[in-house]
């Protein structure tokens, strides 16, 4: 998240802040990412994504950025 610019690194953390406060919050419009079993992703901004990975008892935050992390992730899934 460091390298994200000053106002997308805040609303980044207000979206992760809200979604454990709720995670069905409608803004965040959290939901599962097509062929990546045990991800999913919350809307950080209107162009930022918060791709995050199902682990045992939560989520842990896998990626943050630009609808381009769905490429990244699907390369690093197969």
């Amino acid at each position: 998240m460091s390298k994200l610019p000053p106002n997308r690194r805040e609303a980044a953390k207000d979206s992760l802040k809200k979604f454990i406060a709720d995670p069905k919050l409608p803004g965040l419009n959290f939901e599962p990412v097509r062929n990546a079993t045990g991800f999913f992703t919350i809307r950080a901004n209107a162009g930022d994504r918060i791709v995050l990975e199902k682990i045992e008892d939560g989520y842990l935050v896998a990626d943050i950025g630009t609808h381009d992390i769905y490429r990244k992730l699907n390369r690093r899934n197969r």
